[in-house]
């Protein structure tokens, strides 16, 4: 847990004792991936980016900072960067009435056999840490990301948007009936409906943005940098290829539609809960509507 304020001196206190214990102990905002300095009683915003330590040139997807803020306690991983394998520990920190993470980073290398890594070439190490760190954040039955993932990014991808002056959309997405469709044909089949559902429609937004399970039968897409008629435009070409999609499990070959609540906003001065609020509501519109639509707004 988050506990009393920290002043500056027990701050410095504090990240000196740990960079004996550790190879490295920096300080960092996690919603807007950077590296805090600290001067003179004050702390300042720096230019390096928190995630650029990691090689891979974009967001961390497991990003245990963030987690780490929300949670209001520590979480710890394993990373690589390509030269070293780090155990990477977030604790929360409240400083100078500014909410922080102290993210601590110890040289791991050696103890490659605790991971079963001996040996591995670089690749074969980033694609088994990343194996193991996406069962934190991936939906299990879809493969797309899950609930969690969505609390801890979505907040990132609001401040992005501010700092890129650009447009940011979320699409609440529901199958139409899904507990009837269970109910008669079995789960069986509603779980092929959500995997090759979340299949294709992943395909349709990856390059712009992610798709995440936010409830049994609800996805949510995260739409970057398009305006909001492009946006409705995707999310009707999304409807109509589900619409046009026969879903056929064993026996069973059924037509599946959708309905989409769709907000778009340019730089949207609000919290990451209201604005799934404003896009659910426009998804409930829809259902409201018949269903097997869309409802935009800006």
């Amino acid at each position: 847990m988050v506990k009393n304020q920290l002043s500056i001196d027990e701050f410095v206190k504090h990240i000196e004792f740990s960079r004996k214990l550790y190879d490295i102990a920096r300080i960092v905002d996690p919603i807007k991936n950077q590296v805090l300095d600290y001067s003179g009683g004050h702390i300042l915003a720096s230019n390096t980016i928190c995630y650029d330590f990691w090689q891979r040139g974009v967001v961390c997807e497991n990003c245990i900072s963030r987690r780490a803020l929300q949670e209001k306690k520590p979480f710890m991983k394993i990373e690589y960067n390509g030269e070293k394998i780090y155990m990477v520990q977030a604790i929360p920190l409240a400083l100078m009435e500014q909410e922080v993470v102290l993210e601590l980073l110890k040289d791991i290398s050696e103890e490659r056999l605790l991971f079963d890594i001996v040996d591995e070439s670089r690749n074969d190490i980033y694609k088994l840490l990343e194996e193991r760190n996406a069962f934190i954040i991936k939906d299990a039955l879809t493969d797309v990301y899950n609930l969690r993932y969505i609390k801890e990014r979505l907040p990132y991808e609001i401040i992005n948007s501010h700092i890129q002056d650009q447009y940011i959309s979320l699409m609440i997405l529901d199958i139409d009936h899904f507990r009837n469709i269970n109910k008669v044909h079995g789960p069986e089949y509603g779980n092929h409906v959500l995997k090759t559902l979340a299949q294709k429609v992943q395909g349709k937004v990856k390059e712009k943005g992610w798709m995440a399970r936010y409830t049994d039968d609800a996805f949510i897409l995260c739409i970057e940098d398009i305006d909001p008629q492009g946006t409705k435009e995707k999310a009707q070409e999304i409807r109509k290829m589900i619409e046009n999609h026969p879903f056929t499990y064993k026996e069973t070959t059924k037509e599946i539609t959708i309905s989409i609540g769709v907000y778009t906003a340019l730089k949207p001065d609000i919290n990451a809960d209201e604005f799934i609020e404003e896009a659910y509501s426009l998804l409930l519109q829809g259902k409201k509507e018949g269903g097997n639509r869309v409802v935009a707004k800006e």
